[in-house]
């Protein structure tokens, strides 16, 4: 926060224009996010860079952002501050409460995504988010894949040579190719065969078998 005596000149216009801009600062900052809190102290600190202020503003600017639950959290630090590093010691310990922890965050990756009505490459970003560094790469796209239909998982998974963003860009490319009923058949026709039995389209009527493997011969050489 500046103040009178750092930036003052023979007219007092600096110091006007860096106390406007010290009082405006807290309308421009978000309320506390706790189901989020690493991201939402990144972005205060965006929104506080061009100030300059130091760990004491900081503090100050961030306590009446909380709600009362929050507070409870940070009430030794509020009441008994340390002598320095408040801020440091305020966000480290909302951060600790409320940041989920890696476990947690792998545990939601391997038991909730799916790809539905996602693109591929919307999924592993979500994917590689919720993972952060916990997973290498070759895991996250063992993963991945798994999510796939079958027909983008057989060509993508042969691909050994591109990387995971060129691998999504190609999955996303062939997906729009793809109707959903043709991909629920062939993922019909893939759980059927392995179960032995076939869809009913494909069931062989008992008298007519010569017919059929003529027609199906006839068929392939045209």
């Amino acid at each position: 926060m500046a103040t009178s005596e750092e930036f003052c000149d023979a007219h007092g216009v600096t110091t006007v224009k860096s106390d406007v801009a010290t009082i405006s600062l807290p309308a421009r900052l978000p309320q506390f996010w706790r189901q989020n809190p690493r991201l939402w102290f990144a972005q205060f600190e965006a929104a506080v860079a061009a100030s300059k202020i130091g760990e004491e503003q900081k503090f100050n600017l961030v306590v009446p952002l909380l709600g009362n639950s929050d507070l409870e959290q940070i009430a030794d630090i509020i009441l008994n501050p340390p002598a320095t590093g408040k801020y440091s010691s305020l966000k480290e310990r909302l951060i600790s409460t409320y940041q989920e922890s890696d476990h947690r965050q792998l545990q939601k990756l391997l038991s909730g995504l799916e790809l539905g009505d996602q693109k591929p490459s919307q999924l592993l970003r979500k994917m590689r988010d919720l993972s952060g560094k916990l997973l290498s790469d070759e895991a996250l796209k063992v993963m991945w894949l798994n999510q796939l239909p079958a027909q983008v998982r057989a060509v993508i998974s042969v691909n050994t040579e591109s990387s995971l963003e060129m691998l999504a860009a190609m999955a996303d490319k062939m997906m729009e190719h793809f109707e959903p009923t043709s991909i629920n058949a062939v993922s019909t026709t893939t759980t059927a065969s392995k179960r032995g039995k076939l869809p009913p389209l494909l069931a062989l009527p008992t008298s007519q078998p010569f017919t059929l493997a003529i027609t199906i011969q006839t068929a392939w050489a045209e």
